[in-house]
């Protein structure tokens, strides 16, 4: 809905097509926009697989906003360049958070927990590349762990739940193959790394990979799922050379007390 409503602020009819595994979060969303006062025709669902997608752009709409894969948005993109239709692409991140070590860890700790396991770690803009400056990589390592040790994974739906499920189980085996690929290359898990088959075939345990190599599966690939992997760099100049060697845009964050030096540094990223 992040795309929906300055659409519908600025004017526009919207039809939204939802995932089809995440069709009635956007028919909720719908149902309260109604409920606000909107007219129904103005922002409509349509339910459907990749075809409704097709026939959509076939449609000829005024303007597409995509939110998926970079095969699939490839295709969109050349579908809308062919009818000449304005085209947003949202296609996936590795996002890097660089702690440096005049940040406040408590604070940081909380914000990396918060980026990265928040809606089962399943956000194009979570953190996925965790990277600590190496004066405070053991005491952010411990304060991290013993905040991972206390989520409380259950079904949305139930209070005080921190980590939900995955959104398919085909989901949860391609996050177990980059784990186990991560951990064949030398990397130890630290928290976590398992299913929870108690609560459902779709719950993984939130996890926390450190001694990986650089061009690792969880490092290198988008990790759509609560694992995060944590690395050192020996200074600043280090940390932004690792957060930056990546194919993968979209978002980023730095830890710092330093407000100035933080800007400074984020326009490098």
């Amino acid at each position: 809905f992040g795309e929906l409503l300055p659409a519908l602020l600025s004017g526009n009819a919207v039809i939204l097509k939802p995932s089809e595994f995440t069709v009635r979060t956007a028919l909720l969303g719908a149902e309260l926009l109604r409920e606000a006062g909107l007219a129904p025709d103005l922002c409509q669902v349509l339910v459907g697989g990749g075809e409704v997608g097709r026939a959509l752009v076939e449609a000829g709409p005024d303007k597409i906003f995509f939110t998926g894969s970079g095969a699939t948005g490839r295709k969109v993109a050349v579908a809308a360049a062919e009818r000449f239709i304005p085209v947003n692409l949202e296609l996936g991140g590795s996002d890097p958070c660089i702690v440096l070590a005049d940040a406040d860890l408590d604070r940081a700790v909380s914000g990396a927990l918060w980026a990265r396991f928040s809606n089962g770690g399943q956000t194009c803009v979570a953190v996925k590349r965790l990277i600590v400056e190496q004066p405070v990589y053991e005491r952010f390592l411990e304060r991290l762990l013993r905040q991972v040790a206390v989520l409380r994974v259950g079904h949305g739906s139930e209070p005080g739940t921190d980590v939900g499920p995955l959104i398919r189980e085909s989901q949860v085996r391609e996050l177990e193959r980059q784990l186990a690929a991560t951990v064949a290359r030398g990397a130890r898990v630290r928290a976590g790394g398992r299913r929870l088959p108690a609560l459902g075939p779709t719950f993984f345990e939130p996890t926390v990979v450190t001694d990986l190599p650089l061009d690792s599966a969880l490092w290198r690939e988008e990790v759509f799922g609560p694992v995060l992997p944590v690395v050192p760099a020996k200074d600043v100049e280090d940390a932004i050379q690792i957060a930056n060697d990546s194919r993968f845009g979209l978002s980023a964050s730095i830890w710092t007390g330093d407000r100035a030096r933080g800007e400074r540094l984020a326009r490098r990223i």
